[in-house]
Protein backbone atom coordinates (compact mmCIF):
# COMPACT_ATOMS: atom_id res chain seq x y z
CA UNK A 1 0.00 0.00 0.00
CA UNK A 2 1.53 3.32 -1.05
CA UNK A 3 1.38 6.49 1.00
CA UNK A 4 -0.99 8.01 -1.56
CA UNK A 5 -3.59 5.28 -1.00
CA UNK A 6 -3.29 5.13 2.77
CA UNK A 7 -6.61 5.54 4.60
CA UNK A 8 -7.18 8.74 6.51
CA UNK A 9 -6.06 8.30 10.12
CA UNK A 10 -6.69 10.68 12.97
CA UNK A 11 -3.53 12.47 14.13
CA UNK A 12 -3.38 10.89 17.63
CA UNK A 13 -3.75 7.39 16.11
CA UNK A 14 -1.14 8.20 13.51
CA UNK A 15 1.25 9.47 16.18
CA UNK A 16 0.74 6.36 18.27
CA UNK A 17 1.42 4.26 15.18
CA UNK A 18 4.77 5.97 14.58
CA UNK A 19 5.77 5.51 18.21
CA UNK A 20 4.72 1.86 18.22
CA UNK A 21 7.11 1.19 15.33
CA UNK A 22 9.94 1.70 17.83
CA UNK A 23 8.72 -1.21 20.03
CA UNK A 24 9.48 0.80 23.16
CA UNK A 25 8.46 -1.90 25.66
CA UNK A 26 10.75 -4.46 24.02
CA UNK A 27 13.65 -2.06 23.57
CA UNK A 28 13.59 -0.93 27.21
CA UNK A 29 15.43 -4.19 27.95
CA UNK A 30 17.96 -3.34 25.24
CA UNK A 31 18.62 0.05 26.83
CA UNK A 32 18.88 -1.52 30.29
CA UNK A 33 21.48 -4.00 28.99
CA UNK A 34 23.52 -1.23 27.37
CA UNK A 35 23.39 0.98 30.49
CA UNK A 36 24.33 -1.96 32.72
CA UNK A 37 27.31 -2.73 30.49
CA UNK A 38 28.40 0.90 30.69
CA UNK A 39 28.10 1.17 34.47
CA UNK A 40 29.79 -2.17 35.17
CA UNK A 41 32.71 -1.28 32.89
CA UNK A 42 33.55 1.95 34.73
CA UNK A 43 36.69 1.75 36.86
CA UNK A 44 36.55 2.30 40.62
CA UNK A 45 35.83 4.97 41.77
CA UNK A 46 32.96 5.07 39.26
CA UNK A 47 32.62 8.61 37.93
CA UNK A 48 29.34 8.50 36.01
CA UNK A 49 29.09 10.85 33.04
CA UNK A 50 25.41 11.79 32.82
CA UNK A 51 25.82 13.15 29.29
CA UNK A 52 27.37 9.86 28.17
CA UNK A 53 24.50 7.93 29.78
CA UNK A 54 21.97 10.11 27.98
CA UNK A 55 23.76 9.76 24.64
CA UNK A 56 23.96 5.99 25.12
CA UNK A 57 20.25 5.75 25.92
CA UNK A 58 19.20 7.92 22.98
CA UNK A 59 21.57 6.23 20.54
CA UNK A 60 20.50 2.72 21.51
CA UNK A 61 16.81 3.63 21.53
CA UNK A 62 17.01 5.13 18.03
CA UNK A 63 19.11 2.36 16.50
CA UNK A 64 17.17 -0.50 18.14
CA UNK A 65 13.85 1.20 17.46
CA UNK A 66 14.82 1.81 13.86
CA UNK A 67 15.72 -1.85 13.41
CA UNK A 68 12.33 -2.80 14.87
CA UNK A 69 10.55 -0.49 12.43
CA UNK A 70 12.39 -1.99 9.44
CA UNK A 71 11.66 -5.48 10.72
CA UNK A 72 7.94 -4.69 11.00
CA UNK A 73 7.93 -3.27 7.47
CA UNK A 74 9.64 -6.34 5.99
CA UNK A 75 7.34 -8.74 7.85
CA UNK A 76 4.09 -6.79 7.42
CA UNK A 77 2.57 -9.38 5.06
CA UNK A 78 3.31 -12.10 7.62
CA UNK A 79 2.21 -10.04 10.60
CA UNK A 80 -1.16 -9.62 8.89
CA UNK A 81 -1.68 -13.40 9.19
CA UNK A 82 -1.05 -13.51 12.95
CA UNK A 83 -3.58 -12.53 15.59
CA UNK A 84 -0.94 -11.10 17.91
CA UNK A 85 0.61 -8.84 15.24
CA UNK A 86 -2.12 -7.94 12.75
CA UNK A 87 -2.82 -4.75 14.72
CA UNK A 88 0.71 -3.42 14.19
CA UNK A 89 0.90 -0.12 12.26
CA UNK A 90 1.88 -1.47 8.83
CA UNK A 91 -0.44 -4.51 8.49
CA UNK A 92 -3.25 -2.46 10.09
CA UNK A 93 -2.84 0.19 7.39
CA UNK A 94 -1.88 3.10 9.64
CA UNK A 95 1.57 3.45 8.04
CA UNK A 96 2.78 2.22 4.67
CA UNK A 97 5.64 -0.24 4.27
CA UNK A 98 7.78 2.38 2.49
CA UNK A 99 7.16 4.93 5.23
CA UNK A 100 8.15 2.42 7.90
CA UNK A 101 11.38 1.53 6.09
CA UNK A 102 12.31 5.20 5.66
CA UNK A 103 11.43 5.97 9.27
CA UNK A 104 13.43 2.99 10.53
CA UNK A 105 16.42 3.80 8.37
CA UNK A 106 16.50 7.42 9.53
CA UNK A 107 16.18 6.41 13.19
CA UNK A 108 18.95 3.83 12.81
CA UNK A 109 21.28 6.31 11.09
CA UNK A 110 20.60 8.92 13.76
CA UNK A 111 21.19 6.39 16.54
CA UNK A 112 24.50 5.19 15.12
CA UNK A 113 25.49 8.80 14.52
CA UNK A 114 24.75 9.81 18.11
CA UNK A 115 26.83 6.90 19.39
CA UNK A 116 29.70 7.69 17.02
CA UNK A 117 29.99 11.39 17.80
CA UNK A 118 29.23 11.15 21.53
CA UNK A 119 30.91 7.87 22.48
CA UNK A 120 33.26 6.84 19.70
CA UNK A 121 33.56 4.45 16.73
CA UNK A 122 33.44 1.14 18.65
CA UNK A 123 29.96 1.64 20.19
CA UNK A 124 28.72 2.94 16.83
CA UNK A 125 30.16 -0.08 15.01
CA UNK A 126 28.58 -2.49 17.50
CA UNK A 127 25.24 -0.72 17.08
CA UNK A 128 25.47 -0.97 13.29
CA UNK A 129 26.44 -4.64 13.55
CA UNK A 130 23.46 -5.29 15.81
CA UNK A 131 21.06 -3.71 13.32
CA UNK A 132 22.58 -5.54 10.34
CA UNK A 133 22.44 -8.93 12.06
CA UNK A 134 18.88 -8.35 13.24
CA UNK A 135 17.49 -7.06 9.94
CA UNK A 136 19.82 -8.75 7.47
CA UNK A 137 20.22 -12.20 9.03
CA UNK A 138 17.66 -12.90 11.76
CA UNK A 139 14.62 -11.44 9.96
CA UNK A 140 14.94 -13.42 6.70
CA UNK A 141 16.01 -16.58 8.54
CA UNK A 142 12.76 -16.67 10.54
CA UNK A 143 10.92 -18.08 7.52
CA UNK A 144 13.75 -20.43 6.48
CA UNK A 145 15.12 -22.27 9.52
CA UNK A 146 14.42 -22.73 13.22
CA UNK A 147 18.08 -21.87 13.74
CA UNK A 148 16.90 -18.26 13.61
CA UNK A 149 16.76 -18.21 17.42
CA UNK A 150 20.51 -18.86 17.64
CA UNK A 151 21.27 -16.14 15.09
CA UNK A 152 18.85 -13.70 16.71
CA UNK A 153 20.40 -14.22 20.14
CA UNK A 154 23.65 -12.61 18.92
CA UNK A 155 22.26 -9.12 18.18
CA UNK A 156 20.08 -9.59 21.25
CA UNK A 157 23.17 -9.83 23.46
CA UNK A 158 25.41 -7.28 21.71
CA UNK A 159 23.99 -4.14 23.42
CA UNK A 160 25.69 -5.00 26.72
CA UNK A 161 29.05 -5.01 24.89
CA UNK A 162 28.06 -1.74 23.23
CA UNK A 163 27.56 -0.21 26.67
CA UNK A 164 30.85 -1.66 27.87
CA UNK A 165 32.67 -0.09 24.92
CA UNK A 166 30.89 3.23 25.52
CA UNK A 167 32.64 3.40 28.90
CA UNK A 168 35.99 3.20 27.11
CA UNK A 169 36.88 -0.12 28.73
CA UNK A 170 38.77 -2.82 26.79
CA UNK A 171 36.88 -6.02 26.16
CA UNK A 172 37.63 -8.72 28.73
CA UNK A 173 36.40 -12.04 30.06
CA UNK A 174 34.09 -10.09 32.38
CA UNK A 175 32.51 -8.29 29.42
CA UNK A 176 32.04 -11.58 27.55
CA UNK A 177 30.40 -13.07 30.65
CA UNK A 178 27.68 -10.40 30.42
CA UNK A 179 27.21 -11.16 26.73
CA UNK A 180 26.95 -14.89 27.51
CA UNK A 181 24.44 -14.26 30.30
CA UNK A 182 22.03 -12.49 27.93
CA UNK A 183 22.74 -14.89 25.05
CA UNK A 184 21.79 -17.99 27.08
CA UNK A 185 18.79 -16.28 28.73
CA UNK A 186 17.17 -15.61 25.37
CA UNK A 187 16.52 -19.26 24.49
CA UNK A 188 13.99 -20.11 27.23
CA UNK A 189 12.50 -16.63 26.81
CA UNK A 190 11.90 -16.85 23.05
CA UNK A 191 10.94 -20.54 23.05
CA UNK A 192 8.27 -19.76 25.63
CA UNK A 193 6.90 -17.02 23.35
CA UNK A 194 7.05 -19.29 20.29
CA UNK A 195 5.24 -22.08 22.15
CA UNK A 196 2.49 -19.78 23.37
CA UNK A 197 1.95 -18.48 19.82
CA UNK A 198 2.77 -21.67 17.91
CA UNK A 199 -0.41 -21.64 15.81
CA UNK A 200 0.11 -18.00 14.89
CA UNK A 201 3.71 -18.63 13.84
CA UNK A 202 2.68 -21.69 11.82
CA UNK A 203 -0.05 -19.72 10.04
CA UNK A 204 2.48 -17.07 9.01
CA UNK A 205 5.14 -19.59 7.94
CA UNK A 206 7.71 -18.79 10.62
CA UNK A 207 10.13 -21.68 11.19
CA UNK A 208 10.20 -21.61 14.97
CA UNK A 209 11.25 -24.78 16.82
CA UNK A 210 7.84 -25.25 18.50
CA UNK A 211 6.20 -25.09 15.05
CA UNK A 212 8.40 -27.94 13.82
CA UNK A 213 7.96 -29.80 17.12
CA UNK A 214 4.21 -30.32 17.69
CA UNK A 215 4.76 -32.70 20.63
CA UNK A 216 7.03 -30.16 22.30
CA UNK A 217 9.75 -32.64 23.26
CA UNK A 218 12.63 -30.99 21.41
CA UNK A 219 11.49 -27.59 22.61
CA UNK A 220 11.36 -28.85 26.20
CA UNK A 221 14.87 -30.31 25.92
CA UNK A 222 16.23 -27.06 24.47
CA UNK A 223 14.62 -25.00 27.22
CA UNK A 224 15.91 -27.30 29.95
CA UNK A 225 19.42 -27.33 28.49
CA UNK A 226 19.68 -23.54 28.43
CA UNK A 227 18.01 -23.11 31.82
CA UNK A 228 20.59 -25.49 33.31
CA UNK A 229 23.41 -23.65 31.52
CA UNK A 230 22.01 -20.36 32.81
CA UNK A 231 22.87 -21.34 36.40
CA UNK A 232 26.70 -21.35 36.07
CA UNK A 233 26.57 -18.53 33.51
CA UNK A 234 24.70 -16.36 36.03
CA UNK A 235 27.54 -16.41 38.56
CA UNK A 236 30.30 -15.82 36.02
CA UNK A 237 30.16 -11.99 36.11
CA UNK A 238 30.53 -11.92 39.91
CA UNK A 239 33.28 -14.55 39.79
CA UNK A 240 35.14 -12.40 37.24
CA UNK A 241 35.11 -9.31 39.44
CA UNK A 242 31.87 -7.56 38.50
CA UNK A 243 30.36 -8.03 41.94
CA UNK A 244 30.77 -9.49 45.39
CA UNK A 245 28.71 -11.78 47.59
CA UNK A 246 25.44 -9.91 47.01
CA UNK A 247 25.73 -10.22 43.24
CA UNK A 248 26.91 -13.82 43.41
CA UNK A 249 24.14 -15.14 45.63
CA UNK A 250 21.46 -12.87 44.18
CA UNK A 251 22.20 -13.91 40.60
CA UNK A 252 22.39 -17.56 41.63
CA UNK A 253 19.00 -17.35 43.35
CA UNK A 254 17.50 -15.79 40.22
CA UNK A 255 18.99 -18.54 38.05
CA UNK A 256 17.60 -21.28 40.29
CA UNK A 257 14.17 -19.63 40.19
CA UNK A 258 14.42 -19.49 36.39
CA UNK A 259 15.42 -23.16 36.28
CA UNK A 260 12.40 -24.01 38.42
CA UNK A 261 10.09 -22.18 36.00
CA UNK A 262 11.71 -24.00 33.08
CA UNK A 263 11.32 -27.38 34.81
CA UNK A 264 7.66 -26.66 35.39
CA UNK A 265 7.20 -25.91 31.68
CA UNK A 266 9.20 -28.96 30.60
CA UNK A 267 7.34 -31.39 32.87
CA UNK A 268 3.79 -30.16 32.31
CA UNK A 269 4.05 -28.44 28.91
CA UNK A 270 0.83 -26.59 29.71
CA UNK A 271 0.02 -23.10 28.47
CA UNK A 272 -0.03 -21.78 32.03
CA UNK A 273 3.47 -23.10 32.70
CA UNK A 274 4.81 -21.56 29.48
CA UNK A 275 3.19 -18.24 30.43
CA UNK A 276 4.86 -18.48 33.83
CA UNK A 277 8.24 -19.13 32.20
CA UNK A 278 7.76 -16.12 29.92
CA UNK A 279 6.96 -13.77 32.80
CA UNK A 280 9.75 -15.27 34.88
CA UNK A 281 12.20 -14.52 32.07
CA UNK A 282 11.14 -10.87 32.00
CA UNK A 283 11.79 -10.62 35.73
CA UNK A 284 15.03 -12.58 36.10
CA UNK A 285 17.44 -10.68 33.86
CA UNK A 286 16.70 -7.14 35.13
CA UNK A 287 16.89 -8.36 38.73
CA UNK A 288 20.26 -9.99 38.08
CA UNK A 289 21.59 -6.76 36.62
CA UNK A 290 20.18 -4.92 39.64
CA UNK A 291 22.17 -7.21 41.95
CA UNK A 292 25.34 -6.68 39.90
CA UNK A 293 24.89 -2.90 39.79
CA UNK A 294 24.03 -2.64 43.50
CA UNK A 295 27.23 -4.48 44.37
CA UNK A 296 29.26 -2.43 41.90
CA UNK A 297 27.94 0.92 43.08
CA UNK A 298 28.48 -0.04 46.73
CA UNK A 299 32.07 -1.01 45.96
CA UNK A 300 32.66 2.48 44.63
Amino acid sequence: MSAATMPTVLAPTRLRAWISLLKLRLNVLVIVAALAGYLLALPVPRNIDVIALLALSVGVLLSAGGASAINMALEAHLDALMERTRGRPVPAGHISKDEAIIFGSVCTALGVGVLFFALGPVPAALSAATVLLYVGAYTPLKTRSNLNTIVGAIPGALPVLLGWAAAGAPFSAAALSLFTLIFVWQFPHFLAIATLHREDYARAGFKMLPVDDPQGLRTAHRVLLHALLFVPVSILPACLGLGGAVALWGCLACAIFFLGAALCSVLTRSLDSWKFLFWASLLVLPVQFAFLLADAMTAS
